[in-house]
Order: C-alpha cells, then structure tokens, then sequence
C-alpha cells in the first residue's frame, strides 16, 4: 500500500485521529499494512526465546487463563499429531502412574441395593470392581445415571 493510498483511506475515516500525520508516520503505517504476516524470528532467536521462557513458574490465576483462552480452539490434524508423538512412550515412574490415578479418579460410594444402605466407598471405579468381582463399564455406568444397578449393587461419585 503506497502513502497515497493511506491517506486516502484514513481521510474517509470519521475519525480525525489520524488527520494530522506527518509523512514519516504515513510511511511507517504504509509498511505496517503491506507487511501482511508480520515479523517472522530467525531459529536461533525463536531458540533464545524458548530457552529464556524454560522454568518460568506462572501464578495459579495465569494459568487458568492461559486454560480458559485456549478453551474450544480447534488443532490442526498437524496439531494433533504433535500432541500426540510428544506422549507416546513416555516414561513415567510407578510412583507417578499411582499419582496419576489417584488425582484423576472420583471416590465411589456403593450401596447395597435396593435397600440403599451403605456398603463400602472405595477410591476408584478400578477398586471397587476388582473387590467387588464387578465389571468397571457397569460401575461406571450406574454412577453416570445411565444404569441402575448391578450384582445387588448400586454406586456414586462422591461430592468432593
């Protein structure tokens, strides 16, 4: 986009913010609007950056931002791909597959049924089916309301 071109267009703005720009400003925005992807880094700039942002330790409020504006984007097909080869074989400790399974699984309350009196609460649906000799789809199932009861049994999450 030339000068002419922008001044042009900015006359037509109501605006007036921009009526009085000198020729060096008009050129600055000519080249502004003509460079259509913006700056791109060299890879060894991109590398300095990433290795200035490693450890960086974020507050629990940025995060959740972070979480929330990243909320319902759509990945690319090469997106998830990426993801995707980043987690396979990744080596996890037994101590970290265990913290893992505890911090992601819902405590459970089963009780006998039909009479409703409680049984037992285990710590997750995995639990509770290898004690009880339950399959863990039907356990998952009745505490998802999507079945009522099984083997005598009835289950809830419970409310943290």
């Amino acid at each position: 986009m030339t000068k002419e071109e922008l001044q042009k267009m900015l006359d037509e703005i109501p605006n007036k913010r921009f009526a009085k720009l000198s020729d060096k400003q008009l050129e600055w925005y000519a080249n502004l609007s003509s460079n259509k992807k913006g700056q791109k880094y060299s890879q060894e700039h991109r590398n300095n950056i990433s290795k200035s942002h490693k450890g960086k330790v974020c507050s629990q409020e940025h995060r959740k931002n972070l979480s929330i504006s990243h909320k319902g984007k759509i990945k690319t097909k090469e997106q998830k791909e990426k993801i995707s080869k980043s987690l396979k074989n990744k080596i996890r400790s037994k101590e970290h597959r265990k913290n893992l399974s505890i911090a992601f699984s819902k405590k459970i309350i089963c009780y006998l049924y039909p009479s409703m009196k409680f049984f037992k609460e285990f710590d997750s649906t995995r639990i509770a089916a290898k004690e009880l000799n339950i399959n863990q789809s039907c356990i998952s199932l009745i505490c998802n309301k999507k079945r009522i009861s099984t083997h005598g049994y009835t289950f809830k999450y419970k409310d943290k």
